[in-house]
């Protein structure tokens, strides 16, 4: 048993001493907060139109996309190069997940109170039918079904998913740490080419008899699908930090990846003449529920700029806000989503009642500088943790 246990422990690469040079991590960190403030301007963008819309600005890079590769990406570097294994390895990414969870859970009751306060503020006026449609038809179930993860609100259903990838993550670190990459890539895609073919039902037969109005929203993305964002994420970043995966793709290929990305965009976004992509008949290859394989490639030509722009001049992807958002992008989505509830209502009546979009958006310019509030707040709460525990290892001691 003991010589078993020894060529097993032996499969399992030992974290460098020097994972990776620091600029690198600050580099995911202040894309994963580019990807925060790029979402909240995306969301906003669908109450008060904004002249330039964001997605042309971004040649259609999804914000959500690249939140949850980075996310992967993370989590692979710093789930795979602690030393943990086995029980120790599931006791800390699944309490990661009971912490994801419970941001998702305070960002529902927040918003399921805000919503209801406001329907009783506004004479019964609704404002968020579409985020929240079972809110206003059984306000105890749909609340305790969202709890449960079984009815996801607007705007609040990426955690579920983030939820269910760390529950998962020790399986695709063992398989990772065993030099099984590939099997961990052939299961992703696998359950990515299937998504379209699982259909669950939107009320199954024993909540239907409990809670017969509502009809359940199991949230706007296709878990079986957009799973291989995260795992696509966990698998390069763990090779590069145990197996020394690079970008080094010469200048010719780099610039074809460029070409190939705007032209892309164009054709997504109909721009200069081009027929978009309801006149090309490719809607479905960029739907985003079920991540279609011209969004997923598009998405992946993205990914291989960043890595190589970031082998190459990480300086220039890191900027120190979007770098603090992103050390604390938990708290921060978590914020982020409440946000857009409370300001929905102003919004919709600053543009549509008053016609003052210039003050519509100084709002939203306000609401993306407020994205360091709940960042400000956690780092405090952490560097006031690390302090009593200082104390009480010295006052032990």
């Amino acid at each position: 048993m003991a010589r078993k246990r020894k060529r097993r422990e032996r499969r399992l690469p030992e974290a460098p001493a020097a994972v990776a040079p620091k600029e690198r991590y600050l580099v995911l960190d202040s894309t994963r907060g580019l990807m925060l403030v790029q979402m909240l301007l995306n969301h906003l963008m669908w109450i008060v139109p904004f002249y330039i819309p964001i997605q042309v600005v971004t040649l259609n890079l999804s914000s959500a996309q690249g939140f949850l590769f980075i996310s992967g990406c993370l989590a692979g570097i710093v789930y795979g190069a602690k030393p943990k294994t086995g029980a120790g390895l599931v006791k800390k990414a699944w309490f990661r997940a009971f912490e994801i969870y419970a941001y998702q859970l305070t960002a529902v009751i927040l918003a399921s109170g805000w919503v209801l306060l406001h329907l009783v503020l506004k004479d019964g006026l609704v404002y968020f039918s579409s985020e929240v449609p079972h809110l206003y038809v059984d306000p105890r179930w749909a609340v305790g079904l969202s709890a449960a993860l079984l009815n996801q609100p607007g705007f609040i259903d990426i955690l579920p998913l983030y939820i269910g990838f760390m529950l998962l993550l020790p399986l695709g670190i063992a398989a990772l740490r065993r030099n099984l990459w590939w099997l961990v890539l052939l299961i992703s895609f696998g359950a990515w080419a299937a998504s379209g073919t699982i259909d669950l039902p939107l009320r199954p037969a024993f909540l239907a008899e409990l809670a017969p109005l509502l009809a359940l929203n199991p949230g706007y993305f296709d878990f079986s699908a957009w799973q291989l964002v995260f795992f696509l994420g966990l698998v390069l970043g763990f090779q590069h930090v145990h197996r020394g995966w690079r970008v080094e793709g010469p200048w010719w290929l780099t610039i074809s990846v460029l070409a190939a990305v705007l032209g892309i965009s164009v054709i997504r976004n109909g721009l200069f003449g081009a027929p978009d992509e309801v006149a090309l008949g490719i809607a479905d290859s960029v739907d985003k529920p079920e991540l279609g394989w011209l969004r997923l490639l598009h998405f992946m030509l993205f990914v291989y700029l960043f890595a190589w722009a970031a082998r190459r001049r990480p300086g220039w992807l890191t900027f120190r806000w979007l770098t603090f958002l992103g050390q604390h992008s938990l708290q921060v989505y978590a914020f982020h989503a409440v946000l857009i509830y409370a300001l929905k209502p102003l919004l919709l009546d600053l543009h549509y009642f008053d016609g003052n979009d210039g003050l519509a958006y100084l709002v939203v310019a306000g609401a993306v500088v407020s994205l360091t509030i709940p960042a400000w707040i956690h780092r405090r709460y952490r560097q006031a943790a690390m302090h009593s525990s200082e104390v009480e290892k010295s006052s032990s001691q």
